[in-house]
């Protein structure tokens, strides 16, 4: 990937256009650079993150890991802080779940043909490529699971503690890949492919299976204690709700504490920060006595949440804001009493 492509169609060129603003975004012609402008599906959404999100070549780089069998990945060419949003891509196709994706090869632009060809497998037919690459790309609205395919973010090396964090934003038609922790320079930027709470043996008959045919030996499965902890993380954010449907408000609440002092020792995704004062808030806003409790709560999960996705139009940004205006309109209040 040393030749520099659009960010809009992905064609190849040394001479290629610069985002007027923020004068490191890259295109083949001005009306890549309009569409990439879009807010909407379809657009690249450079409008919201220019200058925020991070560019191929100026922030991270593609290239050879030169470790055995893993081939290339994504690394850090300047520091990045915790939250900080390393790129925004959009799928080059997107396919609903068992849809045949053969019907589909033909929605691959020409101009993207050549970076497609260099997933991995290399020598691969396109099933095998898609099935090695794709990603999730199912909304919070959608009733059907979606995947898609990305160039750049197919690229990044798995490990069960990510030092990044990805969200499909189905509003944008965008995904977005975000610091879960301080990414200094040099360093290889690495997600998890199974999510954050799947205990080991789980995760390795995953990784083993097709099609990753791999055994991971990141840190988190060479060390007892952090996987110790990361089963941990599974069992508290169980017991929350569960414990709060059966009354014992205070016992959920601490569950939860232990759970946000977890996520600070193994480092996790904002994203999981929300999501735990999200549950947090539901399970306190059944009882007058924590109304201050759940109002915290919930200004906590709006703030991780802005400051995760960084835009205020996300659905569940305004979801948050909602229930922080208007708490009573959510269907727990005050249940209890």
């Amino acid at each position: 990937m040393e030749r520099p492509f659009c960010a809009f169609c992905y064609a190849s060129s040394d001479k290629l256009l610069k985002c007027g603003q923020c004068l490191q975004r890259l295109y083949c012609s001005a009306e890549c650079q309009r569409n990439d402008w879009k807010t909407k599906p379809g657009g690249g959404c450079h409008k919201l993150y220019c200058g925020i999100a991070g560019e191929i070549n100026v922030d991270y780089e593609i290239k050879d890991t030169g470790k055995d069998g893993v081939g290339v990945g994504v690394f850090a060419l300047r520091e990045f802080d915790k939250n900080d949003m390393i790129l925004t891509e959009r799928p080059i196709l997107k396919v609903v779940e068992r849809q045949l994706v053969s019907h589909n090869i033909n929605e691959i632009p020409k101009t993207a043909a050549p970076l497609f060809e260099s997933l991995l497998p290399v020598d691969g037919r396109f099933q095998q490529k898609w099935d090695k690459n794709a990603m999730d790309c199912t909304g919070e609205e959608d009733a059907k699971k979606e995947s898609g395919l990305f160039l750049v973010l197919s690229r990044i090396n798995h490990d069960c503690l990510g030092n990044a964090d990805h969200q499909y934003l189905a509003h944008r038609g965008i995904k977005i890949l975000v610091a879960a922790k301080h990414i200094p320079k040099g360093h290889e930027i690495t997600i998890s492919y199974l999510g954050s709470f799947k205990p080991k043996h789980e995760r390795n008959i995953r990784l083993l299976s097709y099609p990753f045919h791999f055994i991971c030996r990141c840190d988190v499965c060479t060390n007892d204690e952090l996987d110790q902890k990361l089963a941990r993380t599974k069992d508290l954010d169980r017991a929350i709700l569960t414990l709060g449907a059966k009354g014992k408000i205070e016992v959920a609440m601490r569950k939860g504490r232990a759970l946000l002092s977890l996520y600070e020792q193994l480092q996790q995704s904002t994203w999981l920060y929300q999501r735990t004062y999200y549950d947090l808030f539901q399970v306190a806003i059944t009882k007058k006595k924590y109304y201050k409790d759940a109002m915290h709560f919930m200004e906590k999960a709006h703030e991780a949440a802005l400051a995760y996705t960084q835009d205020p139009q996300h659905p569940q940004v305004l979801r948050l804001q909602e229930l922080l205006i208007s708490p009573e309109t959510h269907r727990n209040y005050r249940i209890i009493g």
